[in-house]
């Protein structure tokens, strides 16, 4: 299949899209990605990067938090480690970011953008931060 992949570009394409993943795991889930066989599926997946787009287009570039620490944080506090006022300080900045990345989807939700409805998934943790 590594040749079918070669052959097609796609993976140039993997290669290219995980210089925009923030973490290691989004990282790895790219390199797991493999053509869809449904044209189901297939439709499914288009129509989704075409909202994606139409948001971009509409609102502009999310902001999109880096996520590298946190998985990394979480275990430590899990562990029950104390963390640094700095690594409570990116923990808090992370958390603003989702909260104004969860403002952008709502935006797209006024416009009727499906795309955007991921905003129900998100969780905004005021509590916490």
């Amino acid at each position: 299949m590594n040749k079918t992949f070669d052959l097609l570009g796609f993976t140039n394409i993997k290669e290219e899209l995980k210089g925009y993943a923030n973490t290691e795991s989004a990282k790895q889930k790219i390199e797991e990605l493999t053509l869809f066989l449904s044209e189901r599926e297939l439709r499914k997946n288009m129509r989704d990067t075409t909202q994606a787009r139409n948001m971009l287009d509409l609102e502009g570039t999310p902001a999109i938090p880096t996520m590298d620490f946190l998985e990394k944080y979480i275990k430590q506090a899990v562990n029950g480690e104390l963390l640094m006022p700095e690594e409570l300080e990116q923990i808090g900045t992370f958390i603003r970011s989702v909260k104004r990345l969860k403002q952008y989807l709502e935006r797209g939700k006024d416009k009727q953008i499906g795309i955007a409805f991921y905003a129900d998934q998100l969780v905004v943790l005021d509590e916490l931060q």
